[in-house]
């Protein structure tokens, strides 16, 4: 539901901002908003399935890796796409700060493409994930965006 609910930062951007890469921003941060509610949909799915024992822990364990981490891994580079994209157009609209700021947090592309790499390599090359860190930087993210709102 908590995505769901940032869904509103992207089309509240859309509106207030005017610029090539409007409607390429808010596509994105929509494709955002839907991986990361069927990623964590997937991860219900499977935690009732553990709850229940309607299914052995092995095949949850494998339904969680193959599906669930790498859609929100991907989901993770979709957003850091918006948000470099977010923050050309926040320079192109004079919001300097803000748009400063959403671009080097888009730099963190990176960090996900070394996750995405191990997840697909077999020699676990990349970088293992980092939960509090996603979840945090994603949380901090929302609120520098949600008060740029009231900036902009």
């Amino acid at each position: 539901m908590i995505f769901i609910c940032f869904s509103q930062v992207s089309i509240i951007y859309f509106e207030n901002l005017n610029g090539q890469l409007n409607v390429y921003t808010l596509v994105l941060g929509l494709l955002f908003i839907f991986m990361m509610s069927v990623s964590m949909f997937l991860q219900v799915i499977c935690d009732i399935l553990l709850a229940t024992q309607l299914v052995r822990n092995e095949i949850v364990d494998k339904i969680f890796k193959i599906v669930s981490d790498p859609i929100e891994v991907m989901s993770h580079i979709v957003k850091s796409i918006w948000l470099l994209s977010l923050g050309m157009l926040m320079i192109q609209n004079h919001y300097y700060i803000l748009g400063v700021i959403t671009l080097k947090w888009g730099l963190l592309i990176i960090y996900y493409f070394n996750i995405l790499i191990n997840y697909y390599t077999k020699q676990n090359r990349g970088i293992r994930p980092n939960t509090v860190f996603i979840n945090g930087e994603t949380f901090l993210i929302f609120a520098i965006l949600f008060i740029g709102i009231l900036v902009i």
